[in-house]
């Protein structure tokens, strides 16, 4: 009776260990996942959207900024002269400088997403063999190096596993190849731990899987997932529309604030 209890727990035992290799090979490709709408599927939606709005999405932020920027302008100059002062036009457009360098910011920040989609758009592409072998040895580095798979490394590991998501951000397949043949021989290798470890890890393993799959349906959630219905199709001939007309409207109500301006300060041209 004894022995059959002691086979029946050691048959429990493997199959819980079996469980939690399951687990681990679970988070692994979840890890993956979201790591490839990180670095991978979200610059290509980006690069992919500027390039094809990146200009006009320019101008009209451009456009807001000199027309908000221009009826900010306005404001002052009735304020000099309801309070009977000169107009200095270099003080006001002084302040406005002030103002408005986060918009001026902002401005920075489309050309410089248009210039990584250009220089996104020129680099090589990978075959889909290669991409099927990033991904596979990814999750096998992963199973290897991920703190959270693997609690309690040393230092040099952890820097071999930010090694190897920079290696996957870049696309760096040569990179990934010997991280994996580094770490080969750690996922081969797994003993098979006390029953009250194994409960303990699985539940830890079960919740962090839980809660990569949140985390993903939240990132497919947001910028720039949500551009990728106007890459194509209707929507995008929508959103190219709808980009033009406020490119219009702003440039008319940028000429009226000028006559405005104009007439503010007397002079018959800007």
């Amino acid at each position: 009776m004894e022995r059959e209890k002691q086979t029946g727990k050691t048959i429990n035992l493997h199959d819980r260990e079996r469980e939690r290799q399951t687990l681990r090979r679970e988070i692994a490709k979840l890890l993956e996942e979201r790591d490839n709408l990180l670095y991978v599927r979200a610059p290509h939606i980006e690069a992919a959207y500027c390039l094809k709005f990146g200009e006009a999405e320019y101008k009209v932020h451009e456009l807001r900024c000199d027309t908000m920027r221009a009826k900010r302008k306005i404001e002052l100059i009735r304020a000099s002269l309801n309070r009977q002062e000169p107009i200095s036009t270099a003080a006001i457009e002084e302040r406005l400088d002030r103002e408005f360098y986060e918009y001026k910011e902002r401005l920075d920040d489309w050309l410089n997403k248009i210039n990584d989609a250009l220089t996104r758009s020129r680099g090589e592409s990978l075959t889909k063999e290669e991409t099927a072998e990033i991904k596979r040895l990814y999750r096998t580095i992963m199973k290897a190096l991920h703190p959270d798979l693997n609690p309690g490394e040393s230092d040099s590991l952890g820097r071999l596993f930010h090694n190897a998501v920079a290696a996957y951000e870049a696309g760096d397949l040569e990179a990934l190849r010997l991280i994996a043949s580094v770490t080969e021989n750690r996922t081969t290798v797994a003993a098979i731990p006390a029953a009250e470890l194994t409960e303990r890890e699985i539940r830890r393993l079960q919740t962090l899987s839980e809660s990569l799959r949140n985390e993903i349906g939240k990132i497919e959630s947001q910028y720039p997932f949500t551009l990728q219905p106007f890459l194509d199709g209707a929507a995008a001939e929508e959103k190219r529309r709808e980009l033009e007309n406020e490119r219009l409207q702003l440039t008319q109500t940028l000429e009226t604030y000028w006559k405005t301006i104009r007439s503010l300060t007397g002079e018959n041209n800007e």
